[in-house]
Formats: C-alpha cells, structure tokens, sequence
C-alpha cells in the first residue's frame, strides 16, 4: 500500500503492476518501494494509463508498423481489447488471492485476447508485440488522437452524463476503488486532457511526455506479479498452453529488458513524475464532497451518497439490501423523481465492500426537488416495510436473483470466473448471498430505512450536481437550508 503526500490517504496505483501473480514463479517478489514521493509520483501517472495502455494495441511494434499490426491481428484472431481493472478483495475471505500481495485490493492492467483453435501461437506473438515491443518513438500522431477523441468524449459526457460523473466524484471520496475510476476516466482525468493535448503538440514538451510513458510502461513490466487466464474447450486447452508457454517466459524475464531497466530510472519521467504527484496530492477529494458543476446544458443530474451506518459503525452489507434497493428504484424514486419531477431517469446503488449508498437523477429538471425527494427514501422504505404485499416483495426478490449473475458469453463466464479468484468470491459465499437474497423480509426494508435516514436526515451526505448555473444554485440554496453540504460551485471542465 502507497501513501499519498498531502491527505494521508492510503493508495495503491494500478500502473505500479501488471496482474496479480507470476505465473510459474515460487521466488519471492522484491520489496516494493515505499517511499512516499515514488509512491506519489507512480499514482499521478495514472491518467496516462489508458492512453498507454490503447496506443501500445493501436501504434504498431518493432516489427509491425500500425497497419500492418491492424491487420495481422484481423487475419490471425478475434482482436485484442485492454482494460484497467480495480477492486477490493471480498470482505470475510478467508484469504486474498493466492500468490496475492495486494494487501486487500487487486488492480491489473488487462489484455484480452482471443483466437480460433491451431491459432493461440498467432495471438501469443502479437500479445507480446503490443506488451513488450510498443512503439512508443513514432506513436505520437497516434497519441495525438487517442487524446483528442478523449477529450472530444470527455466534453460530451459532462452534458449527456452528468449523472455517472457525480457519481464518480462522490465514490471517488468515498472507497479506494472509486479514486482509482476518477483517475483513470472520471472527471479528474478529464481535467488532464486539455494540458495533454498541449504536450503532444508541443516539441519542447513531447520527449518528457515520452519519457513518462516508457517509464510507465516498465512499472507495468517490472512489477514482481502478473496473473494469465486462459479458457478454451477441454480438447483445445493442452494445445493452447503449450502455445503459450514463450508469452509466459517473456512475461517472468519482463522486468530485465534492457529498454525496461533504462525506462525505470529516466531521470526526466523521475522529476516530470514528482511534479504531477504535488498537482495530484492538492486535488485528492475530502471524504466528504459537495460539488456544483457548471456545463451549458439545459437538464441536469444529481447524485447524493454517503456510507452507511447503524448505531455509529457501517452498516453490514446483505443481499437482502440489494432488494430494498431495487424497490428504491422501481418505487419511491421512480414516482417521484421521474413521474412527478420530470427526469429522464434515477437510479440507486449500495457497493457491497464499503456499505456506501448512491443516488442518482438523470437528465433532471428539477435537482433542487430531486434533492428532497431522495430525503424522503428512508420514509418511503418505511411505509413499504408496513403495507408491501407478499406477491410484490416476491417478484422483487426473484428480480434480483436474476440481476445479480444475468446470462454470460463463454468468454464473459471466463473472465468472471478469474476476477472471483483473484478477489476470493467463492462459491460458498456467491451462495450465501442468494440465500440473503431469498430470505428478505419486512424487517430488512426497516432496518435500511433507519440507515438511510441516519445518512440523508441526520448525518452530512456528499452532494454533487451537474448543470447549468441556476440550477446549481437552487441545489446549494436546498442543501443548505436542510443542513447538508454546501457545495463548492466551479465549472464542470
């Protein structure tokens, strides 16, 4: 775990390692650096991530140049796709992953590929291009884009989805997991754009630019763990890993590249490095926020979080919460926030790990009668409790049976399969949570309604809203006046 300079909080930056275990490896991982100015410096890299991470499939390799890559992967495979993955380890695992070392969080930076049967040799070879052979030197036309599309949908995003970016803002203050989102594609990140495309228009300013990702792109390979999935029917799967076996020996022997070695003491990235880091450190969010967000855009979205509580500690999550949730939505919210006040949607979401609830309004007219109506939520779980007939709490119940592990491609099954292992999800505990599921009663509606009053009613629940000035500023006058977060009005971009 890393530590921050400025808030004390304690981080663990996804761009420090590759995956979660070296496969085939018993040696002991070195120990990692804990000072904090390293650690810093590693966290403010974050946002650069997923441009590294798409330009190293997108820009071409030492042996292919950006179409020929294109293509080849088109002739051999199914494509390759790259994701940055972060969460918590389960709560009550009896142990993290094995061979883990996350000290309870697994963050990998993933590549996916797939192929048919006699063509896992085909997409080892160019898996290990885009790794270990980017070409990084020639990519920045490429760089240039990959931003500039960024940013494009960054903007577009503050005036169509106002509602996931002040959800994001409130997680962000709320769970590791959430500041890890903010960093890598929430509003935070999209602050970095503007300056981003600067530099990769600027000469003066590309080559330390160059040297932050090189750097970057050997903390990925010179982490001490990484982990390999594989998934194929039972007659191809002896095939298939001994075709492997050279990405899995590149992947052990990563870390002594020379280009690796050079790239992780670059003097340039160390200082551009630690500049970011006191940028990052002023901007980490308080865990308490109250924010107005000001975009040219008619409607407006609202969300309003916080974590939950009983008698002064968190609440324990159940999966009998889950359907009181869902009544939320499809009940108290529905009513009121979109049949009487107009929005085009509202939603509620309870994160199993931390106990934080969330909810949200989309594309809404009235956020300031939004803000009261979500007040009102513990209330109208209250009344439920009493007069919600049995017919109705069980079509509930089987809704969200359903929702909780909906159908999935083979692919999707496989990649589900591996995230429950790295985070200890067994199937003891998936079970243990339809039985809470299944067994939820008029109590457990009760039980959630007092929580949610003590958040919205009695306690100070974050407050974040997106749009135009004068709504904003009837949701600061509302949040005031009832006691709440006062909100720090800025705009959005």
């Amino acid at each position: 775990v890393q530590r921050l300079p400025g808030r004390g909080l304690s981080r663990r930056s996804c761009g420090k390692r590759l995956s979660a275990r070296r496969a085939g490896r018993d040696e002991q991982p070195p120990e990692p650096d804990t000072s904090a100015a390293a650690a810093a410096a590693a966290a403010a890299d974050l946002h650069l991530l997923p441009l590294l991470w798409r330009t190293m499939r997108e820009a071409g390799t030492d042996k292919y140049d950006e179409v020929g890559f294109s293509r080849a992967l088109r002739v051999h495979t199914g494509g390759l796709s790259g994701s940055v993955f972060s969460t918590p380890v389960v709560k009550g695992a009896k142990a993290a992953a094995p061979g883990g070392g996350f000290s309870g969080h697994v963050g990998l930076a993933l590549l996916r590929g797939k192929a048919l049967a006699g063509k896992e040799g085909e997409l080892a070879e160019l898996m290990a291009e885009s790794l270990f052979r980017p070409k990084l030197e020639g990519a920045r036309p490429k760089l240039r884009q990959i931003a500039r599309e960024s940013r494009a949908a960054a903007e577009s995003a503050a005036r169509s989805s106002g509602n996931a970016i002040a959800a994001s803002r409130i997680g962000a203050a709320l769970t590791f997991e959430g500041w890890v989102s903010e960093q890598l594609g929430g509003l935070d990140r999209a602050r970095t754009l503007p300056a981003l495309c600067e530099q990769l228009d600027d000469d003066a300013q590309w080559p330390v630019l160059l040297a932050r990702l090189r750097s970057l792109h050997a903390r990925l390979l010179g982490g001490s763990e990484a982990v390999f999935s594989l998934s194929a029917d039972e007659d191809s799967l002896a095939p298939a890993k001994l075709a492997l076996q050279p990405l899995l020996a590149s992947l052990a022997t990563a870390a002594t590249l020379p280009a690796v070695v050079s790239a992780a003491t670059d003097a340039t990235a160390t200082a551009a490095n630690a500049a970011a880091a006191l940028l990052l450190a002023d901007s980490l969010p308080a865990s308490l926020v109250g924010e107005g967000l000001l975009v040219s855009a008619s409607v407006s979205h609202i969300a309003v979080g916080g974590v939950l509580r009983l008698a002064g500690s968190p609440m324990k999550v159940t999966g009998s919460a889950l359907v009181c949730t869902r009544l939320l939505r499809t009940g108290h919210l529905w009513q009121r926030v979109r049949v009487q006040g107009g929005a085009y949607g509202s939603g509620a979401s309870l994160d199993r790990g931390s106990g934080a609830l969330t909810l949200t309004s989309y594309r809404d007219p009235t956020p300031a009668g939004t803000l009261a109506a979500f007040r009102e939520a513990g209330a109208a779980l209250r009344t439920a409790s009493v007069e919600l007939d049995s017919a109705e709490l069980e079509r509930l119940v089987i809704g969200t049976l359903g929702a909780l592990e909906p159908p999935s491609s083979p692919d999707g099954r496989a990649y589900a399969s591996m995230v429950r292992h790295l985070t200890g999800l067994s199937d003891e505990m998936r079970q243990a949570w339809r039985d809470e599921v299944r067994a939820t009663s008029r109590a457990d509606l009760a039980r959630l309604a007092d929580a949610i009053d003590g958040l919205l009613l009695e306690g100070q629940p974050s407050v974040v809203v997106v749009g135009e000035e004068k709504a904003v500023e009837a949701v600061d006058v509302a949040s005031r006046a009832a006691g709440g977060t006062p909100l720090r009005i800025r705009d959005a971009l």
